[in-house]
This record gives structure tokens, C-alpha cells and sequence, in this order.
């Protein structure tokens, strides 16, 4: 496949063009379906990647997180825990790409993330929140103020 791809990238429009026989169209959203998530999932491995997955709209991971190797994160449980952070505001409409980064490579955002992702310490994050509330603003408006309640709710989840 690759040598009749001809540099051409390895997503379905393309990986039709060289099939020797025409594909049914169930086939070729089969087809699509295994070159989409093959693809995903290399690109997440190949990274270290995590994907999001579980959004309200729909799951938009195809399926990789299924996969050995791959990480996803529940997008639903992370965004509970913003809205309870008061965070959710500022990540979704305030934060510039760079606060986000730095944000996210924070070691305690990453407790708080990685707690919101399991049914078990699910309760102890919301019980961290629910202690560290009148050491944080009600709604985050800069980085310095997420960065504050990320880390009272990390150090109230250890507690």
C-alpha cells in the first residue's frame, strides 16, 4: 500500500484511488473506518499522545481507545471537574492556546484530570473540590487563578 500511495497520505480518499477493484460503499466506509482509526492510533502511540473521547455531541475517536497502547480521556468526566473548579469558562472560551499548554503541563491539573477519569476517585475529587472552595474565586478569569484552584483541589484530594 505504501508504495502505491506514492507519497500521498494514508486517509481513504486516497487508499480508495489504488484498491485494484471498486469497493461497494458499505465496503469503502468500512474501509475508511479501519484507515481512519489506524491511522489515529499510530499518530496517538507514535506521540504518547492521549485522545479525547465521550464528548456530549458524540465519541470522535473511532473507536482507538479500545486499542493496547492507546490513552483516552473522558471529555464528559474532565469537563465535570472544570465546571466544578470553575474552571470551565476559561478553558473553553478565555484561555489562549499557551495558558492552556501551561496549564495542562501542570503536575496537579494532571491529579485533578487523571482523578476525574475513575468512578472510584471520582467522589474524592468532588470531596477535594467541595474543601477547597473558599480558598478559590467562583469563576477563574486568568491563568494565575486556574493554576491557584487546580492546586487547592490537588492538595485537598491528597489530604
Amino acid at each position: 500500500m505504501p508504495e502505491r500511495l506514492r507519497e500521498q497520505a494514508f486517509v481513504t480518499r486516497f487508499v480508495a484511488q489504488v484498491i485494484p477493484a471498486r469497493p461497494h460503499p458499505e465496503e469503502l466506509a468500512r474501509i475508511g473506518w479501519f484507515v481512519s482509526r489506524s491511522y489515529l492510533s499510530s499518530y496517538l502511540r507514535d506521540l504518547d499522545a492521549l485522545i479525547l473521547r465521550d464528548f456530549p455531541f458524540g465519541g470522535l475517536s473511532c473507536g482507538v481507545e479500545r486499542e493496547p497502547g492507546v490513552s483516552a480521556v473522558s471529555a464528559r468526566a474532565l469537563d465535570l471537574a472544570l465546571h466544578w473548579l470553575g474552571l470551565a469558562e476559561f478553558v473553553h472560551v478565555t484561555a489562549s492556546w499557551a495558558e492552556l499548554v501551561h496549564l495542562r503541563s501542570n503536575p496537579e491539573f494532571g491529579s485533578v484530570a487523571v482523578a476525574s477519569q475513575s468512578s472510584d476517585r471520582m467522589e474524592g475529587l468532588r470531596r477535594a473540590v467541595v474543601r477547597s472552595r473558599a480558598s478559590r474565586p467562583a469563576r477563574v478569569e486568568s491563568l494565575a487563578q486556574a493554576e491557584a484552584a487546580v492546586r487547592s483541589a490537588a492538595d485537598s484530594l491528597y489530604e
